[in-house]
């Protein structure tokens, strides 16, 4: 089923609304198709919405439409820095961003560039001392930053292997698998990590920005603001960004 087919079938339970009833479109479908369980009707309709930028969510009762919101790609040039870490171990699988993202979305400041390697905890004090007795680390002594490389402050940190936020890229060459910062861990990791150096009316602005024009999955967002022990304070924002009420339930409109 091609875009404009599937478009044209589910077109009568669609309107401009952030999120729409589960229910409703899947059974629409199944009618078109009855022999589809509505399980796999399901699975198939939330397939149909993804792969044509629809709807990007969904949970157990609504689908969460894209309404002009494009999928977050972080454009950070990961190789250098991967090649570096290889020579530690290239076994080690290791995630890795820039606090480059939260500049874009602040027009009046230019913020100084952190690049965060994130690593499994049992690596984290081989990987910091290892790379600076090689001489192409130094060691930092700001309080933001562990190492310095050609002036970039390096921030080490921990993720948690069992349940990552990370989503696995998988390469070819010289680069192994490693893991790239989906949108989600971005923002909560803006109020969890140490940026003391950005205002929290500026954090709110870069947020509200970011809600405005990426697709942002609540549920992903919740579940790793919990292990930040960040939920009661994205509850709070999600409330003053309108997607959820003052009791802390999503809003679906």
């Amino acid at each position: 089923m091609n875009k404009e087919e599937f478009e044209k079938l589910i077109s009568p339970s669609f309107s401009n609304k952030r999120c729409e009833l589960k229910k409703e479109v899947v059974e629409i479908y199944h009618s078109h198709f009855p022999n589809h369980s509505k399980t796999t009707s399901s699975l198939r309709v939330y397939y149909f919405l993804n792969e044509y930028n629809i709807a990007y969510s969904y949970d157990i009762n609504h689908f969460r439409t894209s309404n002009g919101l494009i999928p977050f790609k972080n454009n950070f040039n990961y190789t250098e820095i991967c090649d570096l870490f290889n020579k530690v171990n290239k076994k080690i699988p290791i995630c890795v961003w820039s606090s480059s993202i939260y500049s874009k979305f602040m027009s009046m400041q230019t913020l100084d560039e952190f690049i965060y390697v994130e690593v499994p905890k049992y690596s984290i004090e081989f990987v910091k001392y290892f790379l600076a007795s090689k001489g192409v680390f130094e060691l930092s002594s700001s309080s933001y930053a562990d190492l310095i490389y050609k002036g970039i402050k390096i921030v080490l940190k921990t993720y948690n292997e069992y349940n990552p936020i990370e989503m696995k890229v998988c390469t070819t060459g010289n680069y192994p698998d490693y893991y790239e910062a989906k949108i989600e861990k971005i923002i909560v990791d803006l109020y969890a990590n140490k940026f003391d150096f950005i205002s929290d009316g500026d954090k709110y602005i870069i947020i509200k920005q970011i809600f405005s024009k990426y697709q942002v999955n609540i549920t992903t967002l919740l579940s790793y603001a919990r292990s930040r022990n960040k939920k009661e304070l994205f509850l709070y924002l999600l409330n003053k960004l309108g997607f959820a009420d003052e009791k802390g339930q999503i809003i679906y409109d």
